[in-house]
């Protein structure tokens, strides 16, 4: 299929004149009819509310307001974006733990600058093949048609004449098989995957199958060579404390979640996880320091409202109580009107 006679519209957030300019060319030589620009994240969100794009790209850096990664989120968690618009984030910072915190995201490529107008051709036009070709599946997803999906992706697999797609149509498949609920049809796909080819996605979607279904042994067994592998380590944790949760392995399942935590320390949700555990083990010192690394990454964040404020506040009362000097309850205290200024400051209406 020709992807120029598909594309029309592209929407591209960045800041940098330099870099709109390549990546504008290679757009236009894309087929792209339109090519709009957004320098910051409100600008972004105005745009995505109000046209359809084909394909979004966004980078980190961005002039006031929401990073890039903030406003990725909010887009996610928000749902923004049809299935069968293809979204791909850049960054000029080779950092390991915002890479791994983007890439939980999902998008659907992720970018390094500096690149050369020619390498990003390349890579837009290989993953805009398949989101283009694959359009009827995304649809279907869109309207919670899994079923349908399903039976599209199956037919796909069939006729596909391209074997380095085989892998993703698989992993497409599973996703939606999981979105379904259905645990005794996830997990016999996964394993029957897994007995092809050990793909990790396949093995940690065969575990959150096992989970679901309650056979924990199994699901642990299956996690524990994950955790020693650099690659979906930060799934295979997220997972691992979840079997830990429902065994009632409390302290343990702390353990790996604040390893997760560390290994991709922009996930706000997951932080919070680590707040409730520490609460409930009564570690009390880390309930309070992870409640600060909440509110420094709340400013510009889809999770910023009063209770996450609030919730910090309430970590340093819980500490205070076991505080051994006077120094350290001070130092709280003087924390805790910090935070609540802050507050005040983002929510005036908010009555204390």
């Amino acid at each position: 299929m020709e992807i120029k006679e598909q594309l029309d519209a592209a929407l591209v957030i960045e800041q940098q004149p330099l870099a709109q300019s390549h990546i504008k060319y290679a757009l236009k030589s894309l087929g792209f009819n339109r090519v709009e620009f957004a320098d910051r994240s409100q600008n972004a969100l105005n745009a995505l509310s109000n046209r359809a794009y084909d394909l979004v790209i966004c980078a980190f850096d961005l002039n006031r307001g929401a990073d890039g990664y903030q406003l990725f989120e909010h887009i996610v968690e928000k749902a923004l974006l049809p299935g069968a618009c293809t979204f791909v984030f850049m960054s000029s910072e080779n950092n390991m733990p915002l890479s791994r915190s983007i890439i939980e995201l999902k998008p659907d490529d992720f970018l390094l600058k500096p690149f050369t107008t020619k390498e990003i051709e390349l890579r837009l036009k290989r993953i805009l093949q398949k989101k283009i070709t694959l359009r009827d599946v995304f649809k279907a997803v869109d309207k919670q048609d899994y079923k349908s999906a399903v039976e599209l992706l199956n037919e796909h697999i069939s006729n596909n004449n391209q074997p380095r797609w085989i892998p993703y149509l698989l992993k497409l498949k599973g996703e939606v098989i999981t979105s379904m609920a259905n645990w005794s049809l996830a997990e016999k796909f996964f394993a029957k995957v897994c007995k092809v080819s050990d793909y990790p996605w396949a093995r940690l979607g065969l575990v959150e199958s096992l989970l679901h279904l309650g056979k924990l042994p199994q699901a642990k067994s299956l996690l524990k060579t994950m955790l020693e592998s650099p690659q979906n380590k930060v799934e295979a944790l997220d997972l691992m404390a979840k079997i830990c949760q429902q065994s009632s392995e409390f302290e343990e399942a702390l353990v790996h979640i604040q390893q997760a935590s560390k290994l991709a320390p922009r996930n706000i949700n997951r932080l919070k996880q680590v707040v409730n555990l520490a609460r409930l083990t009564h570690d009390f010192e880390l309930q309070h320091s992870t409640s600060i690394s909440i509110v420094r990454h709340l400013r510009h964040s889809v999770h910023e409202c009063p209770d996450s404020y609030l919730s910090a506040v309430r970590s340093a009362i819980d500490y205070g109580l076991t505080a051994i000097n006077q120094d350290e309850i001070n130092q709280l205290a003087n924390n805790s009107e910090s935070i609540l200024s802050n507050m005040k400051r983002q929510f005036p209406g908010i009555p204390l």
